[in-house]
Formats: C-alpha cells, sequence, structure tokens
C-alpha cells in the first residue's frame, strides 16, 4: 500500500522495496489506498489479469485527473523495474469506478480508513471489484474473522 500524495523519489522506493521482496510477475492485484482532500480515504485496484484498475471511496467521488495520473505514474515506477513490462501504462485502461460501488458513507464518520482496510480484506476473501463486489458485506464493526 502506497498513499496517494507521495514524492517520485518515495514512490519509486517504495516500489523498488516491494519488488525485491514480492515477485511481482505472479502478482494479480495491487491494492493502493489513496489519502484524499486531506481527510478522506479512497482505494485503487489494480489488476494485472486484465490491465484495469478501479477505484471507490465512500462518498463516490468522481475519477479526477489527479487519480489518473496517480496511476500512471504509479504503473510506470513499476514498469521502470527489470522484467515488468506488463506494468506498461500504455496496456492499461483508463480508472473506471468499481461496479459495485463501497455503500454511501454518512457525512463526518471517520470510517472511510476503516473501509478501505475492511474493502482489502473483502478482496482476499473472494469478493471482486466487478462480480459481488469488495464493499458488498462491509462491517466495520465486525468482531468475528
Amino acid at each position: 500500500m502506497l498513499p496517494s500524495d507521495v514524492s517520485t523519489k518515495f514512490r519509486q522506493s517504495a516500489v523498488h522495496n516491494l519488488c525485491a521482496n514480492v515477485d511481482m510477475r505472479t502478482v494479480e492485484m495491487i491494492f493502493l489506498p489513496m489519502h484524499l482532500h486531506g481527510s478522506h480515504w479512497g482505494l485503487l485496484v489494480f489488476d494485472a489479469s486484465n490491465c484495469s484498475v478501479e477505484y471507490d471511496d465512500g462518498f463516490h467521488f468522481p475519477v479526477t485527473v489527479s487519480i489518473q495520473e496517480l496511476v500512471g505514474k504509479t504503473l510506470t515506477s513499476l514498469c521502470e523495474m527489470p522484467g515488468l513490462l506488463r506494468f506498461q501504462p500504455s496496456i492499461w485502461s483508463k480508472v473506471q469506478r468499481f461496479r459495485v460501488p463501497k455503500p454511501d458513507q454518512p457525512n463526518d464518520s471517520g470510517g472511510c480508513g476503516v473501509g478501505v482496510g475492511y474493502c482489502v480484506r473483502n478482496f482476499f476473501r473472494g469478493f471482486q471489484p466487478t462480480s459481488r463486489g469488495p464493499w458488498k458485506s462491509l462491517q466495520c464493526c465486525e468482531h468475528s474473522s
């Protein structure tokens, strides 16, 4: 996970460290939490199996130019690593919203960061952004695993 407002040097360092510890040729999905507007969190999901990126947050903000740029910079940093040409930005589609969006988040709820964490958990439990949706069974107060 990388913060969205990082410098190029930090992003390249984080990608280098990630690639040093993970065989990125076998990675199917990358999760990138995004810190938005100084006090809100959203999530980008890079799906390497079909070169697509999906995004959502609880307020359903639109996919902005800055989000598209962040995706391009992240893919470029990955592509620059040896053997990772599959992350070449030109072969990836533009960022789309999750087809099954995260439920609306009440104003001033303060749970968006928790929601992003639970969304990632749901992906690991088998939910997909293009089918049942990672947000569908989001239970921020769940006590069982």
